[in-house]
């Protein structure tokens, strides 16, 4: 007997499903753990770069004290501001001498040289200030230090706008308006005090990702000075949102965050993309897709080895089957099935089958050695000729159903299947019509069962009919000459009606179908055969029967035809006589 899982094409179906459903939903789970972790380093990289921005907003403070402290210095000694004054009015380096000389000569007090404080201020270890320029109507002049001789240097330019460049510095950190002592309303002119971008402006944090100080429309401090990463930053600081992302390339995005300094005027640009980020912690990633991976394998191990003891038990049921479909009854006891020993309703169904096959062989072999000799051991030999049939469609009902449902649609099909054959087999064989339509009604269960979803029916039956006697188990063959014959499992409306009612002279049953219906070459043919008294190899055993069975229960009068419908399908009508006896 094979067991193999891959034997059935059910199982290899709901096992390719599983393996499907399982990577998928593992694949679902991986990516949004994957976009969890990417949100929460660029969070922690934001943090980084917030930090990063409070450091150089606290060293640009520091600066700018540092300058305020100097024009204090600067307000309270009258002759620095005599010779800034001097300075501010002069148009070339000669003329700034001279005025200088000429207040020598004139002033008792020594005066001031306004340019070597700037340089001392320059100087300083804890100043980041490079050069100074002063900007009048009479042009601008720039005060700094030759980095090579270590000497004051003083250069003049006819430009009134401040616009000159730097040697030695190349973003401007504070300006200061510059008034004359003895009247404050006059202006002498702007001190502006520059300084080194990429040393004022550099980010205190390595790990800021690329960054850079954007100040007047100049960038300074950038720690990545590619292109790539030049054009990524002025990118960002364009955009109105503080923190966001923007598309670079196909499968690339760069995650930027924005500061700005209010007080000194300054925006602060941190930015990283999804490539660094899997750069800087592939690692976690791969960790996360491996243990995803393990538990995907574990997960279909355990599939596995459940659907092979499923396949196990379907083989086991499929071999009896085939056992007794040959009347090879002792070879159907003879096979095992491990399914037995599992407390569940697999093994329920296992030993229900073994004591079933047991049951049937002896009540088989119990009819066949009895001697058909009054009417109503004729009627019970007819009914037993019909049993094996129908168990057999019953546990292919069940089989079925077992494969495709879990636990408790199992027990609901054992309790259905067992309650059918304790009522079949148990009692005399005359019942009431109600008891009868109880019997088509679970075997009906057990069809729709087997059928799920494509198969709805229909029963009723008038009370008055409810305490008629009938003999047992007749309307069961009529509804599955539907499912054998008329019956679409392709379809989700097939339906099947029994009614029961009252006429002037009797009483009528009908089994009513939408199913594909007769040919009507066949359909006289049955009719036939039906009223003949001779049986025909072609006939239906169980039309035969089940005629022969409640003709000679309702004697005369009683009828059974079979007939296409207007629509579609057939109908099985049957007229019973009234009658004291019926």
């Amino acid at each position: 007997m094979q067991s193999t899982l891959f034997r059935f094409k059910i199982y290899r179906t709901k096992l390719i499903t599983i393996i499907v459903v399982v990577m998928a939903v593992s694949i679902f789970l991986f990516g949004g753990m994957s976009l969890f972790f990417i949100n929460a380093w660029i969070n922690t990289q934001r943090k980084v770069a917030e930090d990063a921005f409070a450091g150089i907003e606290a060293r640009v403070h520091n600066a700018v004290e540092q300058t305020n402290e100097f024009m204090v210095r600067i307000y309270s000694s009258t002759p620095l501001m005599q010779d800034a004054a001097v300075l501010f009015h002069a148009k070339s380096e000669k003329e700034y001498t001279l005025a200088r000389a000429e207040n020598s000569r004139t002033s008792r007090a020594q005066i001031g040289y306004f340019p070597s404080h700037l340089i001392s201020l320059i100087n300083s270890s804890s100043s980041p200030i490079t050069s100074a320029i002063l900007v009048s109507d009479s042009g601008s002049k720039g005060v700094q230090i030759n980095k090579v001789s270590g000497e004051i240097e003083l250069w003049f330019s006819n430009n009134s706008n401040g616009e000159e460049q730097a040697y030695y510095g190349d973003a401007l950190l504070v300006s200061y308006q510059v008034h004359n002592l003895n009247n404050l309303a006059k202006k002498l002119g702007e001190i502006q005090f520059l300084v080194s971008g990429d040393s004022m402006y550099r980010t205190p944090r390595p790990d800021a990702g690329v960054c850079a100080v954007f100040t007047n429309g100049n960038m300074s401090g950038a720690t990545d000075k590619s292109k790539k990463s030049i054009l990524r930053l002025w990118q960002a600081q364009g955009l109105p949102q503080t923190q966001g992302s923007f598309k670079d390339g196909p499968f690339n995005r760069v995650f930027y965050t924005t500061f700005s300094s209010g007080l000194y005027n300054f925006k602060y640009v941190a930015l990283t993309d999804t490539a660094t980020l899997l750069q800087q912690n592939g690692t976690t990633l791969l960790l996360l897709l491996a243990a995803f991976t393990v538990l995907d394998f574990a997960v279909i191990a355990w599939v596995l080895y459940g659907l092979r003891d499923d396949a196990k038990f379907l083989g086991y049921i499929l071999d009896t089957i085939a056992a007794v479909e040959k009347g090879d009854f002792k070879s159907a006891e003879s096979l095992k099935s491990t399914n037995t020993l599992r407390h569940d309703e697999y093994g329920i169904i296992a030993t229900a089958l073994q004591n079933m096959v047991k049951v049937l062989d002896e009540y088989i072999r119990i009819e066949y050695q009895l001697k058909i000799k009054q009417q109503e051991t004729a009627m019970r030999a007819l009914q037993h000729q019909i049993n094996p049939h129908f168990l057999y469609n019953t546990l292919e009902a069940i089989r079925s159903r077992a494969l495709v449902e879990h636990d408790t649609t199992t027990a609901d099909a054992i309790a259905l299947l067992g309650g059918l054959f304790r009522e079949v087999v148990r009692g005399g064989d005359i019942i009431t019509l109600q008891e009868e339509f109880e019997l088509l009604k679970m075997y009906l269960d057990i069809m729709e069962l087997r059928y799920a979803g494509n198969v709805s029916y229909q029963i009723e039956l008038e009370p008055e009919m409810y305490s008629m006697k009938t003999v047992k188990f007749w309307l069961q063959p009529l509804a599955e000459n539907y499912f054998r014959h008329g019956f679409d499992p392709t379809s989700e409306y097939n339906l099947l009606i029994a009614t029961g009612y009252a006429e002037e002279d009797g009483w009528r049953i009908e089994l009513i179908d939408n199913g594909s219906g007769i040919e009507q070459d066949k359909l006289d043919e049955i009719n036939r055969n039906l009223q003949s008294s001779t049986e025909s190899k072609d006939s239906s055993i169980g039309l035969r029967n089940v005629y022969i069975r409640l003709k000679h229960f309702y004697g005369e009068g009683f009828s059974l035809k079979i007939r296409n419908n207007p629509e579609s399908g057939a109908c099985v009508s049957i007229h019973i006589p009234k009658k004291e006896d019926a």
